[in-house]
């Protein structure tokens, strides 16, 4: 759920990179859902970003980079797949033409890794050999300004800058699951549905579609009955 939006240039600014931040996320969110993982994935995906980022300034490094990201990283987070990239990706870059078409994928498509569950990794390593995870923030005195008219707030906020020390910041990802996509998207407009859920049917081969979620379906339902008997 988003508790505000706000302009682009009263955005947050990460001093480091002095880049906005795109969204803020409510870390008792994280408690709550029991998804520890999340930090996990936050300290992971900023080292491969920073390595994305090196490879592309420096293309001739890429070897050097890689070994690095997997011994330090991806040893820590699954061994199977540590040997995979060994053998398959970094004792292939001595081969111009590989490490060409390599350093051209990451260009194009960026540079992501494929890590398993979190259940047996080492935290301690795996944090103390990632990039530096905190950042210092810098919050506009225009934003708070902006925030206390929007949300009608009666709490005298400072009238001045405020830079926050040792926040998380990570970057924003998406999940390639590149063999799960031709099973599961699936969307129409017009087609069969249940008669009860008025949920599309299930499968391909019936016409089926895109489904809504459980905790989404029935206050839908619901008020397409009360509107109906209204």
């Amino acid at each position: 759920m988003i508790s505000l939006i706000i302009p682009d240039e009263l955005r947050p600014i990460a001093l480091s990179t002095n880049k906005p931040i795109d969204l803020i996320f409510n870390p008792f969110g994280i408690f709550s859902r029991m998804n520890l993982g999340q930090l996990l994935e936050a300290v992971v995906s900023k080292t491969v970003m920073y390595c994305d980022n090196y490879i592309k300034s420096n293309p001739t490094d890429v070897k050097q980079t890689i070994t690095w990201l997997n011994e330090s990283l991806i040893k820590n987070i699954d061994n199977e797949y540590y040997l995979k990239v060994q053998k398959q990706i970094i004792e292939n870059l001595d081969d111009p033409n590989f490490k060409n078409q390599f350093i051209n994928n990451i260009q194009t498509s960026n540079l992501y890794i494929e890590a398993p569950s979190f259940a047996e990794i080492d935290i301690k390593t795996l944090i103390s050999n990632s990039i530096e995870y905190k950042e210092s923030i810098l919050i506009k005195k225009e934003l708070l300004k902006f925030i206390k008219q929007k949300l009608k707030h009666t709490t005298p906020f400072p009238d001045e800058d405020i830079y926050l020390k040792n926040i998380l910041c990570a970057p924003i990802y998406i999940q390639k699951l590149s063999k799960l996509v031709n099973k599961i998207i699936n969307a129409r407009d017009f087609g069969s549905v249940k008669s009860i859920t008025r949920q599309p049917t299930k499968g391909r081969a019936r016409g089926g579609g895109s489904r809504v979620g459980y905790l989404i379906n029935w206050p839908l339902l619901k008020v397409i009955l009360v509107e109906k008997f209204l």
